[in-house]
């Protein structure tokens, strides 16, 4: 059966869910209701009912059902076979399918000023575009940058880049490449007019060790970053309310002491 991890564009993993035989139709959405809610975790551009996961017989087929659609290597579909290795597109969260797929090594990294102060995004396995329209896999937001300039291509530990149209600049490490498919590296200066990117290796080890599986498809998953599971846990208030009720236990006997003084 499909194991399926949702992630956001800087491969932070949000759920972790693994489809069954009692499952027919799974729907993922921002709506409570869902059966794999993200309520809390996404932002409004996820319809509350966004994807729909079918099973017909021993098969699983993915179903677009928001209004932002789902995109699979660059192209919107409005159904795909669920086959391991796929990574599907969503507004900007990304649902992985298969146990080993996850986000590629790498990351684009901008450090010049963008319009919505986005400066580090995931590489992900296959196509991904690279521009400034919030609907990319990387948005890059400057005024000089395409609405979709470009596509990075990756496979494991290789990149490739290409150019989307040869009136949309682009350079690597200062040499032109217009929308000849060249090879891409660790380290190289992505140029993209006249805003540079460049290309690093991402921290997943830090991101995805110690998750734990989230069995419950209905319950907030448990494989948020460890600052949002610290903010969704009962237990940390349950401690400050201990600390505040001693400290006023502790109060009360200092005054009772204090008073039992000077009365007698």
């Amino acid at each position: 059966m499909p194991d399926c991890s949702i992630y956001n564009y800087l491969g932070e993993r949000l759920r972790h869910f693994k489809l069954t035989t009692t499952d027919w139709n799974v729907v993922i959405g921002r709506s409570s209701s869902c059966d794999i809610t993200l309520k809390g975790m996404v932002d409004n551009t996820v319809s509350r009912e966004h994807i729909r996961l079918k099973r017909s017989g021993v098969n699983w087929v993915l179903e677009s059902i928001g209004n932002c659609g789902v995109f699979l290597n660059a192209e919107r579909i409005q159904s795909a076979p669920l086959e391991d290795g796929s990574v599907f597109r969503f507004s900007q969260y990304f649902l992985c399918v298969g146990e080993k797929t996850r986000p590629s090594p790498f990351d684009v990294v901008c450090d010049e000023h963008t319009d919505d102060n986005r400066h580090r995004s995931v590489i992900w396995p296959g196509v991904n575009t690279i521009g400034a329209s919030k609907d990319n896999y990387i948005t890059v937001r400057t005024e000089d940058v395409a609405r979709i300039h470009g596509k990075i291509f990756s496979n494991g530990e290789n990149l490739e880049y290409e150019g989307l149209h040869a009136s949309y600049e682009s350079s690597i490490n200062g040499v032109s490449v217009g929308t000849a498919r060249t090879e891409l590296k660790e380290g190289d200066e992505l140029m993209l007019a006249d805003t540079p990117v460049r290309i690093v290796r991402g921290i997943r080890s830090q991101i995805l060790s110690g998750s734990a599986f989230d069995n419950d498809l209905r319950s907030p998953n448990n494989t948020m970053s460890s600052v949002k599971r610290v903010a969704k846990t009962p237990f940390g208030w349950v401690i400050v309310l201990l600390i505040i009720i001693l400290l006023f236990l502790l109060i009360f006997i200092l005054f009772a002491n204090t008073l039992y003084q000077l009365l007698f």
